[in-house]
Formats: structure tokens, C-alpha cells, sequence
């Protein structure tokens, strides 16, 4: 899709798909046989797309594709040295995967600021965001996509579940700035500041995070 090109720098591989490579293209069986019993058509088709995205920037950074299974809480387990994620927005789905040397984690997310109602504004903001949002969907989706990505990001050196208000969000001319209200990992204590990239599309947001990889020891 051609109208989403990456947010990532180089090392990065990011794909996005949309319906029509459904006419020559399939989540892997493994992958199919996860999906909940009675799945709605529309929940089905956003997960094949997003494992055909997440199996193509797999290939891209030159590794054979593999499925990409369902963890616990539903997040998508990587192939062993690879971080990545998974989004999905309508009729579009994007990835992106880069190797663990790059990346302690990766956050992706899309959302469409046409869904946005004031309910998803008080869930997800807290009254200094709020300040800034004013009520504009534009806004709050930005501000919800920026922490779906941070979440994302995140949840593997967490290990556990996280709220909208482990982090605080603010605008800045390059996109928005996290800064963590609880610690979220080993090098990423409270107080610490993440950068969220932020590109719209009509009335689509995309967010990313990027987090550092770790330093190896020399020697």
C-alpha cells in the first residue's frame, strides 16, 4: 500500500497490506487454528491480514517466514531474535519486524479518528492530555495510537498488563513525547522520556516506537 510508506529508520522492515492480497495470499494454518471459535468475518479477515503484513517483513529482513502465533494475552509471538508488531485498522493492516540486536521492542498502531467518541477520550486520557486534545477525534486518536504503541512496545520487558495511565503523553513539532509514570522495563524507569513517531492520512493516525536495542558486553 503505497500510501503508508515507513515510519522506521533503516533495519526496520515495515509492510502494509490491504484486502486485495487476500486473492493470493493466507495466514499460515498454525496461525488460523488459533483464532477464537465463531470469530466474525470482519475479526477473521483483520487477523489474516495482519499475518500476511507480519509474514512479509519477516522475508523482507531475510529471514524464511514463519507463523506468527498468539501469546496469552493475545499478543503475537515472534520468531526467536525478532521483536515486531501487528496493526490493523478497516481495511488496511501493517507490520513491522526488526532483529533483537536493533530493537528491545517495536510499537505499531492505526487508528481512525472517525471511531473516536468522547468515551475513548476520558478512557485513555488524563486532564493535562485532555487539555491539549480538546475534544478534536483527530487528536484523541493520536493520543490513544501513541499509547496502543507504546503498549505494544512495552508489553514483553513488562511482562504483564498495563494501563493508559502508565504514561503521559505531549505534543511535539516531530510528533508526541511519552514520558513513563511507572517503570516498564529494565533500562526504562519512571521519568523516562519515549519518542512517538505520528503520521496522518485523512482521517487515519499511524503511530511507532522504537526502543533501543541493549548494548552487548565486548569481548
Amino acid at each position: 500500500m503505497s500510501e503508508w510508506s515507513s515510519p522506521f529508520p533503516d533495519g526496520v522492515a515495515f509492510v502494509a497490506v490491504d484486502p486485495e492480497v487476500l486473492s493470493h495470499d493466507a495466514a499460515h494454518p498454525d496461525e488460523l487454528a488459533q483464532l477464537r471459535p465463531r470469530v466474525v468475518d470482519r475479526r477473521r479477515r483483520e487477523f489474516v491480514l495482519g499475518r500476511i503484513a507480519a509474514r512479509r517483513a519477516i522475508e523482507a529482513l531475510g529471514h524464511a517466514p514463519r507463523p506468527v502465533l498468539v501469546g496469552p494475552q493475545r499478543e503475537p509471538q515472534w520468531p526467536p531474535g525478532l521483536r515486531g508488531s501487528i496493526t490493523h485498522c478497516g481495511d488496511m493492516a501493517a507490520a513491522a519486524v526488526a532483529e533483537a540486536s536493533i530493537t528491545e521492542g517495536l510499537g505499531l498502531d492505526v487508528e481512525d479518528s472517525r471511531r473516536i467518541t468522547p468515551d475513548v477520550e476520558a478512557m485513555v486520557t488524563d486532564a493535562s492530555e485532555r487539555r491539549w486534545s480538546a475534544g478534536d477525534p483527530l487528536r484523541v486518536a493520536m493520543l490513544f495510537s501513541a499509547k496502543e504503541s507504546i503498549f505494544k512496545a512495552f508489553y514483553r520487558l513488562r511482562g504483564e498488563l498495563f494501563g493508559f495511565e502508565a504514561v503521559r503523553l505531549r505534543a511535539t513539532p516531530e510528533g508526541l513525547r511519552a514520558t513513563l509514570r511507572e517503570r516498564l522495563g529494565p533500562d526504562h524507569p519512571a521519568g523516562a522520556v519515549v519518542e512517538v513517531g505520528c503520521v496522518r492520512r485523512g482521517p487515519l493516525v499511524m503511530t511507532s516506537v522504537l526502543l533501543p536495542g541493549r548494548a552487548q558486553p565486548s569481548g
